[in-house]
């Protein structure tokens, strides 16, 4: 059952001081990984609770499958 569960997509999400963001990898100037965030209209927000209360900072991840299973 544990296998289902970790099959399923998540999105990294983060507070930022302007508002929640997805954070995602991208590539640095020498070619190295890096995680960078960015803005986006569809982080499903409401499967965090408190969401406004918590601080710049906070990184989840979000699973907008596990709303339908």
């Amino acid at each position: 059952g544990n296998e289902v569960l970790d099959a399923m997509p998540v999105r990294l999400a983060i507070k930022a001081e302007e508002g929640w963001q997805e954070r995602g990898v991208t590539l640095d100037a020498t070619g190295r990984l890096q995680f960078a965030d960015r803005t986006v209209s569809d982080l499903p927000v409401a499967q965090i609770p408190e969401a406004d209360a918590l601080p710049a900072g906070y990184l989840t991840e979000l699973s907008p499958v596990a709303i339908g299973f």
